[in-house]
């Protein structure tokens, strides 16, 4: 697994960063390999991030995975939740449907996913 994001993770995100998943923001670092799958998170139309092209033509199949009204279903398999208070909402229900096990690891990615928006939203 390689987590692509072309945005530096803040300081105060890197307790989500573990071992078992490699990270990058560089592109250059993964431009030239095939990938299984890509998964697009939290993303309702592949203009979100730059590199969609390179990525697309890096992989076999697109999943998307968002709660945007606006999605435009650009995934070859698309879990789209209107409903959802966050894509980490969507992703806690796939995981629950697959009878993965949530580790701590896991349940604090998936709560921070949820409060985050919250978090930081000002009020006027």
């Amino acid at each position: 697994v390689l987590s692509y994001c072309e945005h530096y993770v803040p300081e105060d995100f890197r307790f989500l960063l573990n071992e078992n998943i490699s990270f990058t923001n560089e592109i250059e670092n993964i431009k030239h390999k095939k990938f299984d799958v890509l998964i697009a998170v939290d993303a309702s139309d592949a203009r979100r991030f730059s590199e969609y092209g390179t990525l697309k033509n890096a992989s076999n199949v697109v999943i998307n995975i968002d709660h945007h009204k606006t999605n435009e279903f650009f995934g070859d398999f698309n879990f789209i939740n209107l409903d959802a208070s966050a894509t980490a909402e969507i992703i806690y229900e796939l995981i629950k449907i697959l009878h993965y096990p949530i580790t701590l690891n896991i349940a604090k990615s998936i709560y921070t996913g949820i409060i985050f928006p919250f978090l930081t939203r000002t009020t006027s």
